[in-house]
């Protein structure tokens, strides 16, 4: 299954735009987050866009035979499969570069994509379910960064279990104590 498949798997009934340079143009360089990247708000974004000029420098990396297209770094972190920079040849898209992460995990939340733009410092959000109904496509520029949120559902888990945390300890100390004064006579 190729990850252009896999992308519409996921999301079932779009109409992405299949690039066929989209096989032979990726070159995953590293998966330095980890899957379990958790974004913090605004103090990730305002981090992502203090970097971003220095990481739209082209990567010296050996053109695919026959070709002399320059190839650029890219990045993408988050809920993907494989978070991490990419080397990516010719002009790719949004859906390339979330295909050469391996897709969106269980736990994102696809429609609030956040594309961290190198050359004019901004930031858009990106419903990619209607990128994908419309097939559209969304180019991407040298550096560009990509974060993938947690879903609000998955963000929610981890409230959750911090509170049955804390209602296990107080239910504890409660029968603990009530338990001594009915031991003392």
């Amino acid at each position: 299954m190729t990850n252009h498949e896999h992308l519409r798997s996921v999301f079932p009934g779009s109409a992405s735009p299949v690039s066929s340079r989209f096989a032979s143009s990726l070159l995953p360089v590293s998966s330095c987050l980890g899957s379990k990247l958790r974004l913090l708000g605004r103090g990730v974004a305002a981090l992502v866009c203090l970097g971003l000029t220095a990481l739209a420098v082209p990567v010296a990396a050996q053109p695919a035979a026959g070709s002399r297209a320059p190839v650029f770094k890219y990045y993408v972190w988050g809920q993907v499969r494989t978070p991490g920079a990419y080397v990516l040849g010719g002009s790719p898209d949004l859906l390339e570069l979330l295909s050469a992460a391996g897709g969106p995990t269980e736990h994102a939340d696809v429609r609030r994509l956040v594309l961290f733009e190198a050359t004019t410092q901004k930031q858009k959000r990106i419903d990619v379910k209607k990128v994908l109904a419309a097939g559209q496509v969304i180019p991407l520029s040298p550096g560009d960064v990509v974060l993938v949120p947690n879903s609000p559902w998955y963000s929610l888990r981890y409230v959750l279990d911090a509170v049955t945390t804390v209602a296990s300890v107080a239910t504890l100390a409660m029968t603990a104590v009530i338990l001594s004064r009915q031991v003392q006579p």
